[in-house]
C-alpha cells in the first residue's frame, strides 16, 4: 500500500507541476497581452482563482505528507523519553488522519452540493462554471488521508523512516526531474 500511495502522490505531484507551468504561462500571457493591447485573456483572474490556486493547494498535499513536511514544533518533544515522543507520535498521526477524514468527508458534501446547484460565476462574458473545481479538494484530501494512513500503520509497526526516506527519494527525483 506504501509504494501505491507514494506513487499516486507523486504522480500528483507531476500534475502539480504542470499546473503550475500553465498557470504561469496562462497569467504571463494575460500580462502581455494586456501591455500590448490594452486587453486580458478572458477569465484569467477566475480560472487562477478558482481552479489553478485550489489545484496547486491541494494536489500535493499528499506528498507533503509522506514527506513529512508540514510544520513542526518539536522544542518540548525533543525533551521527552523516547517512549513518551513515539506515543506522542502515534497520538498525532491518529489526530492528523482523523482531521483529514473529517475535511474529506465536509468537502465532499460541499462538493456534491456546489455540484448540484451548479455553482457558477457571473462575469462580464458570461456565466462561469465553478462546481468542478469543489472536486479537486476532496480529491487531494482523499489521497492525503490515504498518505496519513501509511505513516499511522508504518508508525506503529516501528517502521517511520522508510516512509520518510521513500518519500524524500521521490520528492528529491521529481525535483531534479523539473529541472
Amino acid at each position: 500500500m506504501t509504494s501505491l500511495v507514494t506513487s499516486v502522490s507523486r504522480g500528483l505531484t507531476y500534475v502539480a507541476m504542470v499546473i503550475m507551468f500553465v498557470m504561469t504561462l496562462h497569467v504571463a500571457g494575460s500580462v502581455a497581452l494586456r501591455l500590448a493591447t490594452n486587453r486580458d485573456i478572458p477569465l484569467t483572474l477566475e480560472i487562477t482563482a478558482d481552479y489553478y490556486m485550489v489545484a496547486l493547494t491541494f494536489i500535493p498535499l499528499a506528498m507533503i505528507d509522506l514527506a513529512q513536511r508540514h510544520i513542526r514544533a518539536e522544542f518540548l518533544a525533543a525533551l521527552l523519553p523516547n517512549a513518551v515522543q513515539y506515543g506522542l507520535g502515534i497520538l498525532i498521526r491518529l489526530a492528523m488522519l482523523g482531521y483529514l477524514a473529517l475535511l474529506t468527508w465536509r468537502s465532499t458534501l460541499n462538493a456534491i452540493g456546489r455540484t448540484q446547484a451548479g455553482d457558477a460565476k457571473i462575469t462580464i462574458i458570461g456565466s462561469f462554471p465553478t462546481w468542478p473545481a469543489r472536486w479537486i479538494v476532496p480529491f487531494g484530501l482523499a489521497v492525503a488521508c490515504l498518505a496519513a494512513l501509511v505513516l499511522l500503520v508504518r508508525a506503529l509497526r516501528g517502521r517511520d523512516e522508510e516512509v520518510t526516506d521513500i518519500a524524500e527519494r521521490d520528492t528529491d527525483n521529481a525535483g531534479r526531474e523539473a529541472v
